[in-house]
């Protein structure tokens, strides 16, 4: 159906190398007088349009093309609903902007509109643009150009507070197939929608293309964080434009880039464009070296990945390796209560004998307690450090002789906001009776830093078999590497050791689970000494007691006692009202209540210290007296 709707989008000149302003949304392809369709409101809705000649998509060709509700094209069927998954996603596709869009409202100023056409301003346009960016291409022509438009689209769930518009342009010749994706100033206000019934959070936008046989290709910061900055880095030299040859393809080939265009140099500065590195909860900061980023208040992490400091956080991965001589292939999750440094792991399904023995690897548990250990004085965890992309490499050397390894490599979120790892296993561990329940004293590793993002530590461990009386001790060796901001390790090159003290040690066997759980307590401190009320915030009118574990108590100061209130990590002490009940004011005395304590005043004919009061027999007029008793801190 035609749609002659007004819209400010005009064809664009032919793009000069030279131009460097963000795309204007008047600069993007006009549908005004084009026979251009509006595909349906809704949140999965679904359109197609034939072509009239064959577009080139890797090594296949297709001449119907589907568009979309949630900013995505297809070929070979379309895709109903929004699929919270990485690509690919099953079918051929390009992405300009995959989310979860909602054009449900009607009442605001959505539009997803297409059109094919052949008008000659608009070939010559892109003919143009392939030529200026393409060297071996200098001959193409573009014969048809498909044009779709996402303008003000809002996000699941029926939101429209923030909008979004992108435009896609398959330009096509008689033997290649070029794709255009168009993202104006000011364009990108959302990255993904709410959450759903899965619970899972919506992956973040993803931009780039898949083709039949599950080949992909991702534009810069798809799926991540970073995917907002479309609007303002290119691979054409111009922010917000990005040009790409899709097919035909070699069967092992992928999506090529423009050859004829500078390529861009990584920033050495926020200026520089430095600050679009960081994530979108961090904050750029100069330093000798280039820039660095640092999350801001409420968030930690290394500045290029921020998690709220205060939301529980979950890690997940694949365990594979060879134990005692028996192939493992199984999973790891961990769920983090980031506030207090908690952490509790599982590895699963583990038959008994296997299961009861990889409690000796507790490592797997206490490498996630580093990382988000509970970060005291000027210390920093392990995700402060890595942003949760590192490799760790653990031998255990024990008493008995044998010898085991653990390789750990995490990569960082993924698009759940999960934190992802890949685990190898590979030697001997010492056997430990089917469903035995080791046990562990709280312990203490000190890292010390061997080099430019690599730390390291050495730690001796006892568990003891209660059922047989008897250790098994081993040594452990840790080597961590991870890739840091040169300024932020230069600045921390001179600090004391790091202390990472791990408490209230819980491991064992589910076999109802077919489960090996490894729940900790951990905190990070510098050196080996550290007071666990520097960090206490009790509250008004209260004292706060250490405790030998490295915990703390809260208590009301005398004279004041506690009253519940609300959720908070701060008591509520109030004032006792001594002169209400027991005091020691004298009978002919006054009680007054004060903050903390209270005082006792004579009454007048008498004399005294409140607390004794005699009748005042001089001739002068008697002056008041009184006493005060305030309590201790």
């Amino acid at each position: 159906m035609s749609n002659k709707r007004e819209f400010v989008l005009l064809v664009i000149g032919v793009l000069l190398p030279s131009i460097i302003l963000a795309v204007d949304p008047r600069d993007l392809y006009s549908y005004m007088d084009e026979a251009s369709e509006v595909l349906p409101r809704g949140d999965e809705e679904f359109q197609y349009m034939d072509l009239d000649m064959p577009a080139y998509f890797y090594n296949e060709k297709y001449d119907r093309v589907y568009i979309n509700t949630n900013g995505i094209l297809s070929f070979g069927g379309e895709l109903v609903g929004f699929l919270n998954l990485p690509f690919p996603l099953g079918n051929p596709l390009i992405a300009p902007f995959y989310a979860n869009v909602d054009t449900t409202l009607p009442n605001d100023t959505a539009t997803i509109v297409y059109f094919k056409s052949r008008n000659p301003a608009l070939l010559h346009h892109t003919t143009m643009l392939v030529h200026n960016s393409f060297s071996n291409h200098v001959d193409f022509e573009a014969e048809q150009v498909f044009v779709a438009t996402w303008e003000h689209v809002g996000h699941f769930d029926l939101k429209n507070d923030v909008l979004n518009s992108f435009q896609v342009a398959i330009i096509q010749g008689a033997a290649d197939t070029f794709v255009q994706f168009l993202y104006p100033e000011n364009g990108i206000n959302w990255i993904q929608g709410d959450t759903g019934d899965s619970g899972l959070p919506d992956v973040r936008a993803q931009a780039g293309f898949a083709a039949e046989d599950d080949r992909t290709y991702a534009l810069p910061g798809s799926g991540t964080d970073n995917v907002r900055h479309l609007t303002i880095s290119s691979n054409i030299n111009q922010p917000g434009l990005w040009l790409y040859r899709v097919g035909p393809l070699a069967p092992e080939g992928n999506v090529e880039q423009p050859d004829q265009q500078r390529e861009p140099s990584e920033p050495r500065s926020c200026t520089d464009g430095g600050r679009y590195k960081c994530h979108s909860a961090a904050s750029c900061v100069n330093s000798n070296w280039g820039f660095c980023c640092q999350c801001k208040p409420g968030y930690y992490g290394n500045g290029f990945s921020c998690v709220k400091n205060d939301i529980p956080l979950r890690v997940a991965g694949k365990v594979l390796g060879t134990v005692n001589g028996e192939v493992l292939d199984t999973q790891l999750q961990s769920y983090i209560v980031m506030a207090d440094g908690r952490t509790y792991t599982a590895i699963s399904p583990l038959e008994e004998q296997m299961g009861t023995n990889l409690q000796l690897t507790h490592i797997l548990g206490g490498t996630i307690a580093w990382l988000f250990a509970k970060p005291l004085g000027t210390t920093v965890n392990g995700y402060q450090l890595t942003g949760g992309k590192f490799n760790h490499t653990s031998t255990l050397q024990f008493e008995t002789g044998e010898m085991f390894q653990i390789n750990q490599q995490y990569s960082g979120l993924n698009v759940w906001d999960q934190l992802a790892l890949d685990v190898d296993l590979s030697g001997q561990l010492p056997v430990v009776p089917a469903l035995e329940k080791l046990q562990l004293d709280d312990y203490s590793v000190s890292f010390r830093r061997s080099g430019r993002g690599r730390l390291q530590a050495v730690s001796s461990h006892n568990f003891r078999v209660e059922s047989q009386a008897r250790n098994v001790s081993y040594t452990l060796y840790q080597d961590i590497t991870y890739e840091g901001c040169r300024g932020n390790e230069d600045a921390n090159a001179g600090k004391d050791e790091a202390m990472l003290k791990i408490s209230r040690i819980n491991l064992g066997y589910e076999p109802r689970e077919r489960a090996v759980r490894m729940g900790m307590l951990s905190k990070m401190v510098v050196g080996d000494q550290f007071n666990p009320c520097d960090e206490a915030n009790c509250g008004d009118n209260t004292v706060c007691v250490p405790k030998p574990d490295d915990t703390f108590d809260c208590n009301c100061k005398n004279g004041f006692t506690y009253v519940p209130y609300g959720n908070s990590d701060r008591i509520n002490c109030v004032d006792i009202d001594e002169c209400a009940g027991i005091n020691i004011c004298d009978e002919n005395a006054q009680c007054y209540n004060e903050p903390g304590g209270y005082s006792c005043r004579c009454n007048p004919g008498f004399e005294g210290n409140g607390y004794q009061c005699d009748k005042f027999t001089g001739h002068s007029q008697p002056t008041s007296s009184s006493y005060t008793v305030s309590t201790p801190a």
